[in-house]
This record gives structure tokens, C-alpha cells and sequence, in this order.
């Protein structure tokens, strides 16, 4: 059951690429974080579910680091590297094997097909989330 999460994740690459540095402290739909926070939270799960698709988990430093997103860490090159790690992901997850069998993400173990369902669902409602927040489509 593999789907193809491109579409979904060149929007919300759109978004990021909209989003205004002035912005970084506003509120989200998610009570728990800023724009910022969010955008290191695309960050980090593009990066844990990436290495879910490849069936490689991260190794749980990195794992747990990335966990909570928080702004402090987006750097200066946050609007080319985060919509990067948005098509990574999306390339990870065309290969018909990274839906299949097992994987694990955030610590836990999972059917790959249900990780892939839970990385275009990430991709969608922070993208949603993030266009809420700075005034876009």
C-alpha cells in the first residue's frame, strides 16, 4: 500500500519557504509550539521517519534530541534544509520495500505501512498547522 507522499510534501515545502522570519514566535494550532518549535519539529520527524522508510533507526541520541521540536535549533539555513528533508522523506518512502514488514520511529516498533501512514500524516497536519499560523493556503 504504498502512496506517494510528493504531493504533500512540495505544499507544505511552499509553506516554509512563506513563512516570514518575524513569525518564528507566533502561536500554532499545536498549543505546545511557535512556528519555530514546529518547523524543527518537521525537521526532526522528516529525519525520523526517513530513517524508518530505509528501515535504519536513528540511534536514540539523535532520536531523543529530535523529539521536541524547538526553534533554537532551525539555524540560518532552515528554508532550504527543512523543505530538503521534506523530499527526502518523500523519496525514502517511494521505495515499495520501505512499506513493507517492520520498522521503528520515536522508539517504537511498527508495520512499515503504518509508519508511511504517520509520516504523510505528520506532513499534513504540521503543514496545515504552519499555514494557519502565518496567514497562507
Amino acid at each position: 500500500m504504498a502512496i506517494d507522499l510528493h504531493p504533500a510534501v512540495h505544499t507544505v515545502a511552499g509553506v516554509l519557504r512563506g513563512i516570514p522570519d518575524d513569525a518564528l514566535d507566533d502561536p500554532t494550532p499545536c498549543p505546545d509550539y511557535t512556528v519555530g518549535d514546529l518547523i524543527d519539529h518537521v525537521h526532526g520527524f522528516c529525519l525520523a521517519f526517513t530513517a524508518a522508510a530505509v528501515k535504519e533507526p536513528l540511534d536514540p541520541e539523535t532520536a531523543n534530541q529530535n523529539a521536541k521540536g524547538t526553534a533554537a535549533r532551525l539555524g540560518d539555513d532552515w528554508r532550504e534544509r527543512v523543505p530538503r528533508r521534506l523530499v527526502e522523506l518523500a523519496a525514502a518512502w517511494d521505495d515499495p520495500g520501505a512499506w513493507e514488514g517492520t520498522t521503528a520511529a520515536g522508539g517504537i516498533d511498527l508495520p512499515g505501512d503504518v509508519a508511511g501512514l504517520i509520516s504523510l500524516d505528520e506532513v499534513v497536519v504540521h503543514g496545515w498547522d504552519l499555514a494557519v499560523a502565518t496567514g497562507q493556503p
